[in-house]
């Protein structure tokens, strides 16, 4: 399978991620008073995991090449999210930018590394 196909296989996989930590988020405020800067800081978190997960899904499609896998999977999501919130209108270039981005980066990474290195596991070309 060539990487290009394997790395969407993983950011698609990222987006589900996302969607069912952001619908968890959303159930548990509205039962509890949660701060902006908490939420901000549970953002950052959904897309580390989604990046960990997206690189993890790829490398085990692929199983080579992990780092690399895990770094353009991080950077594809890192870019993605930025895409939509520049769309949006949402888009704000802060010091937490990096941060996101750094995160993407590292998580993916980690989790192509991971992820080749483990057992393989469902869908595979």
């Amino acid at each position: 399978m060539p990487l290009f196909k394997s790395v969407l296989y993983g950011t698609a996989f990222a987006v589900g991620v996302i969607i069912i930590l952001s619908i968890f988020t959303g159930v548990i405020c509205l039962f509890a008073d949660i701060s902006d800067d908490m939420l901000g800081a549970v953002s950052v978190l959904i897309l580390t995991a989604a990046a960990y997960a997206s690189g993890w899904r790829a490398s085990q499609i692929k199983r080579n090449a992990g780092l690399l896998q895990g770094l353009l999977c991080g950077a594809v999501l890192f870019g993605t999210v930025l895409l939509i919130s520049i769309i949006c209108g949402m888009f704000s270039f802060k010091n937490m930018t990096f941060v996101k981005a750094g995160a993407c980066l590292i998580f993916g990474a980690l989790g192509g590394v991971i992820g080749v290195n483990t057992k393989k596991t469902g869908l595979r070309h």
